[in-house]
């Protein structure tokens, strides 16, 4: 039988568990080009936890956490988000319904269209999922009788 020495991990190392290895295991870096960030910090036992930055979501777990993650996508022109994304799923989109309309590229919802009418407007184009109403202002006409 022999015995076994333990020592100390040093900062930017761990060991997670009582391996009989004669050294520790340098700590991982979360990778911020691949939009990552360190949720948990490297400890002396575990290994860093990496996360998805804001806008991203995970498309390669690591155990508790992520090792790649992808930006969302972004819904076309006449779509606006039915579910937005989380840390683990991309967001979805479906066509603005009647009455709303996106008319950019974006991770936003379908806008409601203008309604001229409230506005005292005139309406000289109706809106549709990809563009909103277009009002003009009503003309005023006198008429003088002489």
């Amino acid at each position: 039988m022999t015995n076994t020495e333990c020592r100390v991990c040093t900062q930017g190392e761990y060991s997670d568990y009582p391996s009989g290895r004669e050294k520790c295991i340098k700590c991982e870096n979360c990778d911020s080009g691949m939009g990552l960030f360190d949720s948990q910090q490297c400890t002396y036992f575990q290994n860093t936890i990496c996360h998805c930055k804001e806008g991203y979501f995970c498309v390669e777990r690591k155990g508790n956490g992520c090792e790649m993650c992808r930006k969302y996508s972004l819904g076309p022109v006449g779509e606006g988000v039915k579910k937005k994304g989380t840390i683990w799923e991309d967001a979805v989109y479906e066509k603005c319904r009647d009455g709303t309309y996106s008319n950019n590229v974006s991770t936003e919802a379908c806008k409601p269209w203008t309604k001229c009418k409230e506005l005292n407007k005139h309406e000289v184009r109706p809106g549709n999922p990809s563009m909103d109403a277009e009002c003009k202002e009503k003309m005023n006409i006198a008429f003088i009788v002489l």
